[in-house]
């Protein structure tokens, strides 16, 4: 009781400075920055996004970067957008690639790396966000990339360590995937997205990284994201906590039910996934994404 009493009352006076006033609508505007330079891509390109900026600016904003999943942007991102933008939280709701991809032509973890890192820096520069006050989250995909985010070894790559986000959060980021990278059979792996060597998870940033499950998901076993977390906390900086929405499937978000094959799928052996939109859970999981970055940022 303490410990939620506690919570509640830091949340409490973070949104009593930092919520907008009533009636306020945060300020939408397109925006393009340029991706940073990576080995893995021929050079810089140029990447758009939504930035939503609550209109109070008293003080420099905390913001959070909203990266979308495999099938492209959609309607998910904007209701994050919206209950963060209501909690006095900037939001850049980036579109690393266009909606329709394929098994063949769908980025790897590599190439979209430079888009996350982009949007961090681009964020930092920004007169109206603290730049020592910036999240990501992402779902699915995009929750994939918000863990790789956490790894010291990309951080050092595209930031040389003098810029890291503050907090992330991954809905349903597939979660055989990340213990497959510290079981070190990643690398083995017929799947392209995510090769990534034992040592990319030996070390993270030591900033805080929540995973919002489904225990109904068919990427994954029921305790697939818990016993990933639990090995993930013996690396140097791990800082997860994982929480399991009870039966909920793949993408409870999203604006749509859907059912489709991916040969990521049913711990890799591909297959059918189910998702199953819940207007209950989706609503949950907004509720605790405002509460978490409040927390956090």
């Amino acid at each position: 009781m303490v410990a939620r009493a506690s919570l509640l009352a830091g949340l409490f006076l973070f949104l009593a400075h930092a919520v907008p006033a009533q009636g306020q609508e945060p300020v939408s505007t397109r925006v393009s920055f340029a991706t940073l330079r990576s080995n893995d891509q021929d050079g810089p390109s140029s990447v758009a996004g939504t930035l939503n900026t609550p209109q109070r600016q008293a003080n420099r904003l905390p913001a959070v970067v909203i990266l979308h999943s495999s099938g492209g942007a959609d309607a998910r991102g904007a209701a994050y957008a919206a209950a963060l933008n209501k909690a006095g939280i900037a939001t850049l709701e980036i579109e690393m690639f266009a909606r329709g991809q394929t098994v063949q032509t769908h980025p790897t973890v590599q190439q979209n790396m430079p888009h996350v890192f982009g949007a961090l820096e681009y964020l930092a520069s920004r007169p109206e966000i603290d730049p020592e006050r910036i999240g990501v989250m992402g779902f699915s995909w995009g929750g994939m990339l918000s863990i790789v985010a956490a790894t010291d070894r990309f951080t050092t790559e595209f930031t040389q360590g003098k810029r890291r986000f503050k907090a992330h959060l991954a809905l349903y980021p597939v979660c055989w995937i990340h213990l497959s990278v510290l079981e070190g059979t990643a690398m083995a792996s017929p799947h392209k997205f995510m090769k990534l060597e034992r040592d990319t998870y030996s070390k993270f940033t030591g900033a805080p990284v929540l995973i919002l499950a489904a225990e109904k998901d068919d990427y994954d076993d029921p305790d697939s994201c818990a016993r990933f977390v639990a090995e993930a906390n013996k690396s140097e900086g791990g800082a997860f906590v994982q929480v399991t929405y009870a039966g909920i499937y793949h993408g409870w978000d999203a604006p749509r039910d859907a059912q489709s094959t991916s040969p990521l799928a049913n711990k890799g052996r591909g297959g059918t996934w189910r998702g199953y939109a819940n207007a209950e859970a989706g609503e949950r999981s907004r509720r605790d994404a405002v509460q978490y970055f409040a927390k956090n940022l």
